[in-house]
C-alpha cells in the first residue's frame, strides 16, 4: 500500500490549488505523484489525461453522482474531519492528518490514481474553506478586542480606532464572502454543509487564545475585551449563516453584498457604533466645556 501515497514533500499550496481547479495543470498532477502511482498514470496516459481534464473542467472531483466513483468516499473524508472539531489542522498541518485519513482509506479501498487525487482535492477543499473562516475569525478577534480596550481609555487614540474600524469592517466582509462561497458549493454538491464546522473551529480557537492570555499578568489586550469580542463574533457567524438562509429562500441566485443588506444589527457593528456614539458624547460635552 505504501506505493499509493502522493509526494508530500512537492505538494505546496499553491500546486494544489492548481491542480485541484485547473484543467491545464496536468504536468503539475503527474510532478505531485510518487514513481509508482505514477507508472501507473502513465500505463493509461491518455485515458487518465482525458478523465482528468473532464473531471476538473465539470469541477466533479466532488458532485455525488461523478463519473469518476468519488462519491463513496466524501462520506468516509467528512466523517473524519468533522470528529477533529478542536483539533482540526492548520493547512501546514493538513498533509499529516491527510497521511492517517489515506491509510484508513487504503485499508477499504483500492484506490486508482484519479481517486487518490479527487479524494486529496475533497479533502483539501474542506481543509481550505474552514482555515479560511478560522484565520479571518482570529484577526477579526484580535482587531476587535483591541477595539473594545481602546474604546474605553480617557485618552483614545482616533486614528488607532478608526484603522481598527476599518480592520474589522473587512473581517465582516470576508466572513459574508467564504460562509456564502461554501454554501453555495454546498448546493452544488461539491461539499457538505461546513458552516456547522466553521463554527466549532472559531469557538475552539477563540477559547484555546484567551485561555493562553490568561497566563499573563497584564494580557493585551485585556481578557475582558477578548471574552467580550468573542461572543460578538460566535453571533456574528451565526446571524451570517442565518441570514444566508433566508435571502436564499428568497432567491436562488445571490452575492455576499445581497446577504450584507439582509444583515440586522450584529453584535459586532453594536460595539462599532457605541464607541462612536461615545465619541459624539464626548465631542458635545467638551465642546459645551469650550463654550
Amino acid at each position: 500500500m505504501h506505493n499509493k501515497k502522493l509526494n508530500q514533500a512537492i505538494l505546496k499550496e499553491d500546486d494544489e490549488k492548481t491542480f485541484c481547479r485547473n484543467p491545464h495543470a496536468y504536468d503539475t498532477v503527474m510532478g505531485c505523484l510518487d514513481k509508482d502511482l505514477k507508472k501507473k498514470a502513465m500505463e493509461s496516459d491518455s485515458d487518465f489525461r482525458t478523465q482528468y481534464i473532464e473531471i476538473v473542467v465539470r469541477g466533479n472531483w466532488f458532485w455525488a453522482n461523478a463519473a469518476n466513483s468519488l462519491s463513496h468516499l466524501n462520506d468516509k473524508v467528512n466523517d473524519y474531519l468533522f470528529k477533529l472539531k478542536s483539533k482540526f489542522p492548520s493547512m501546514d498541518d493538513f498533509f499529516r492528518k491527510w497521511q492517517h485519513l489515506q491509510k484508513d482509506l487504503l485499508k477499504q479501498e483500492n484506490m486508482n490514481v484519479l481517486q487518490h487525487l479527487g479524494t486529496y482535492c475533497y479533502a483539501w477543499e474542506i481543509s481550505y474553506s474552514v482555515n479560511k473562516m478560522s484565520e479571518i475569525s482570529l484577526e477579526m478577534h484580535s482587531a476587535l478586542s483591541q477595539f473594545i480596550d481602546e474604546s474605553k481609555k480617557s485618552g483614545k487614540d482616533h486614528s488607532k480606532l478608526k484603522k481598527l474600524k476599518h480592520d474589522i469592517s473587512e473581517a465582516q466582509k470576508s466572513i459574508v464572502e467564504v460562509m456564502t462561497s461554501s454554501f453555495k458549493q454546498m448546493h452544488r454538491e461539491k461539499l457538505p454543509d461546513l458552516h456547522p464546522l466553521m463554527k466549532d473551529v472559531i469557538h475552539s480557537k477563540l477559547t484555546q487564545k484567551i485561555k493562553a492570555a490568561t497566563a499573563d499578568q497584564k494580557p493585551e489586550p485585556s481578557i475582558g475585551a477578548m471574552k467580550q469580542a468573542k461572543v460578538a463574533i460566535e453571533k456574528y457567524v451565526e446571524l451570517v449563516d442565518e441570514t444566508i438562509e433566508t435571502v436564499y429562500a428568497e432567491k436562488k441566485i445571490f452575492t455576499p453584498s445581497d446577504v450584507c443588506e439582509e444583515m440586522m444589527l450584529d453584535p459586532v457593528t453594536e460595539i462599532l457604533k457605541q464607541s462612536e456614539r461615545a465619541l459624539r458624547h464626548e465631542g458635545h460635552a467638551e465642546a459645551s466645556i469650550q463654550a
